[in-house]
């Protein structure tokens, strides 16, 4: 739930004033999106729009129509859906699919998704789209390192960042001016009442649900 997290940058107290900057919040994606687009505006890379969720499935739906099983699959949407969960898990983990071309081939399953990923990378490399997983692990590619070296970086909520995660703000940062800020989740005890009216009440916590 990467939407859920913030990047927290520019952290700065005045000594002299005694008062703090109001720090900047950037949900991490809005963050990498922000420096794709400075670094398609300086030149550094190619223009190319980075997909929503729901456009770069139809690429992976499209992907799967070129694959000589695309005939056997029950549901094709789920089965887009779900190789688009598992690139991007992929990309994530900073795994270079190309290297593990063999193990892909090991197995049926795993061979047919790899099958899917070289359709779908040649679908996109022929465009002028591009995943938001992608842009994010070009980004390490780029002359950008330590753009940010003069603000303090605090990652909030990052219980595990991917390797991705770690990677992008560390090759932007420096990996001496990252902060982490844990967020305490969950409920210290749990009561259970009984209902006397099991119905009622479940109708009652649907409706103030709504409110």
């Amino acid at each position: 739930m990467l939407e859920r997290r913030r990047v927290v940058k520019g952290v700065v107290k005045d000594a002299a004033k005694g008062v703090w900057q109001s720090p900047e919040l950037i949900p991490f994606d809005a963050w990498t999106t922000a420096q794709w687009t400075a670094a398609i505006l300086s030149g550094k890379t190619a223009p190319r729009l980075i997909l929503t969720a729901g456009q770069d499935v139809l690429y992976w739906e499209r992907a799967l129509e070129q694959s000589p099983i695309a005939q056997t699959l029950m549901s094709p949407a789920a089965a887009a859906a779900q190789a688009q969960q598992g690139y991007q898990l992929l990309k994530q983990g900073l795994v270079d699919v190309d290297q593990h071309a063999f193990e892909f081939n090991s197995a049926v399953d795993s061979r047919a998704f790899y099958d899917w990923i070289k359709h779908y990378e040649a679908l996109l490399e022929g465009s002028e789209h591009i995943a938001l997983v992608d842009a994010q692990s070009q980004l390490l590619s780029l002359d950008n390192a330590h753009s940010d070296a003069d603000r303090p970086v605090v990652m909030v909520g990052f219980q595990s960042p991917t390797p991705l995660q770690q990677a992008i703000v560390e090759h932007y940062a420096g990996s001496n001016n990252i902060e982490s800020i844990l967020l305490s989740v969950g409920c210290k005890s749990i009561q259970f009442n009984g209902c006397n009216d099991f119905d009622q009440e479940v109708k009652a916590a649907a409706y103030w649900s709504k409110q």
